[in-house]
């Protein structure tokens, strides 16, 4: 990782989830809300050996991490209806795709299946939740989450 007057470069080997993801989203967050000389770039590259993920200024960084605080303090608190795994699925099929399809997208990711262990079967979520699909007791609100915490990044991040 280093910040130079390209912005942040981040070299990425091993597997890149969601919680690089996070890592890196607010590492450029950060980079934007900082004082900085004109000429630098308040951008972030991703290095990765098949990819390289560009993400490009944001004016309103501030904005997009007070929801990201709000999420966490809201979360301390109470249980949010938020899943990164499945919300991941669900943000990156958003957009204009059908909301059937984005929710079907999440409860896959929450359910698995027999090559890959859902998100759902985490001890945590058992206890939680009991069998039950907290995808399908509340899909607006995990929706809304899922585009609040991943919404704006996965809108912003290219593929050069």
């Amino acid at each position: 990782t280093s910040v130079s007057a390209a912005g942040i470069q981040l070299y990425q080997f091993g597997h890149l989830g969601v919680w690089q993801w996070v890592s890196v989203w607010i590492q450029h967050l950060a980079l934007n809300l900082c004082e900085r000389p004109s000429a630098w770039a308040a951008t972030t590259q991703l290095y990765r050996v098949d990819k390289v993920w560009q993400l490009t200024e944001i004016p309103d960084a501030a904005a997009e991490l007070e929801l990201l605080l709000e999420g966490y303090w809201l979360g301390l608190q109470q249980p949010l209806p938020f899943f990164p795994k499945s919300a991941w699925q669900m943000a990156e099929k958003g957009g204009g795709a059908d909301v059937q399809k984005v929710l079907k997208a999440g409860q896959d990711e929450w359910a698995g299946n027999s090559y890959h262990t859902g998100e759902g079967a985490k001890p945590e979520y058992r206890l939680l939740y009991r069998g039950r699909d907290p995808i399908e007791e509340q899909p607006d609100a995990c929706l809304e989450w899922a585009q609040r915490v991943f919404g704006r990044l996965i809108a912003l991040r290219k593929e050069l």
